[in-house]
C-alpha cells in the first residue's frame, strides 16, 4: 500500500458518497497537513497517545526521532495527507472517525487502486484486452504517475464507458513482446485543465493541449518501459503519440480529480489516428 491511495480507499470503501469524495479532494488541494496529521497518518503516533499529550505540535516536535521527521519530511506533500487534514479541517470527522477509518485503511488486505482496477477490468468484456498483470501494473504506475504530476488524489471508479458527449484526447502504443495503448480523454474544458496543470504556458489553443497531453504520456510511457525492462528483461518501445477526439462509447476507467473528471483507457487497439 502507498500513501497516494488514501482517496483510493475512502471511495472503495463507500465511507462517503462520490459527491463527497470530489468535494473533499477540492478541499484538500488547499490543505497543510499538521506535524500531528502527518503523524497519526504515518502511525508515529497513536491516537489514546495524542489524547495525553498537551501541545501536540511542540511536543512532537521533541518526540520523533530524525529518522521519523525525515519520513514525514519526505511526504508533506503527499496528496493522502492533504486529504486526511481536509477531513479534519472540513469537520468530515471527528478524531474517534478519522481513528476508525485509519484502522481501517491499514486493515485492507487488497491494495485500493488494485481493488478498484480489478472491479473495472472483470466488468470489461474484451476480446483484445490486455493480460492482467499488465493491465494492472500500467494502472497502478499511471495511478501514482498522476497523483504526483497533476497534484490531486486520483480516484479510478470502475464504470466502463466514456458517458455522454465527444472526448478529447492524446494516447500512446507502446509496442513490442506486450503491446499497450494509454490514452487520456475527457470534455474540451478538462482537457485543457489537464494540459494547464501539466504545462503552466498552454494556451486556448486545442493543440496546445494536445501537445501538453502528448508530452505527459511521453513521459510516463518512457519510465514505464525502463522499469519493465528491468522487472522482464523485455525491451519496449514507445511509438510518438496520437491525439483527437473521441464520439464513440469505448470502455475506459472514470476518473476523479480535484479540477474534474477524465478517463484512461488501457487496451491493445489504438483509438486515435493521428500523430503529433
Amino acid at each position: 500500500m502507498k500513501s497516494h491511495d488514501f482517496g483510493q480507499f475512502l471511495f472503495n470503501s463507500a465511507t462517503f458518497n462520490e459527491d463527497k469524495i470530489v468535494e473533499l479532494i477540492t478541499a484538500a488541494k488547499n490543505s497543510v497537513p499538521t506535524l500531528t496529521t502527518q503523524s497519526l497518518f504515518l502511525r508515529l503516533i497513536s491516537f489514546p497517545e495524542l489524547a495525553d499529550k498537551k501541545n501536540t505540535e511542540d511536543f512532537l516536535g521533541n518526540f520523533l526521532s530524525p529518522h521519523q521527521l525525515e519520513r514525514i519530511s519526505m511526504l508533506e506533500k503527499d496528496n493522502s495527507l492533504k486529504l486526511v487534514q481536509a477531513l479534519i479541517d472540513t469537520s468530515t470527522v471527528d478524531l474517534e472517525g478519522l481513528e476508525k477509518i485509519l484502522q481501517h485503511y491499514y486493515r485492507v488486505e487488497i491494495p485500493p487502486v488494485e481493488s478498484a482496477f480489478a472491479s473495472f477490468y472483470d466488468s470489461v468484456q474484451l476480446a483484445n484486452r490486455l493480460d492482467y498483470p499488465l493491465a494492472l501494473g500500467v494502472a497502478e504506475g499511471l495511478h501514482e504517475f498522476l497523483s504526483e504530476t497533476l497534484n490531486t488524489s486520483v480516484i479510478f471508479v470502475p464504470s466502463p464507458d466514456l458517458g455522454k458527449g465527444e472526448k478529447f484526447g492524446a494516447s500512446v502504443k507502446i509496442t513490442g513482446a506486450m503491446p499497450v495503448v494509454v490514452a487520456v480523454m475527457a470534455d474540451q474544458k478538462v482537457f485543457h485543465k489537464m494540459a494547464n496543470i501539466y504545462d503552466d504556458f498552454v494556451s486556448d489553443d486545442l493543440e496546445e493541449d494536445f501537445d501538453a497531453m502528448s508530452e505527459m504520456l511521453n513521459v510516463f510511457t518512457g519510465n514505464f518501459t525502463v522499469q519493465f525492462a528491468a522487472a522482464v528483461g523485455v525491451e519496449e518501445e514507445p511509438e510518438p503519440p496520437r491525439f483527437g477526439r473521441v464520439a464513440e462509447n469505448i470502455s475506459a476507467l472514470r476518473v476523479l480529480t480535484n479540477f474534474g473528471t477524465f478517463y484512461l483507457y488501457i487496451e491493445k487497439k489504438e483509438i486515435f489516428s493521428v500523430f503529433e
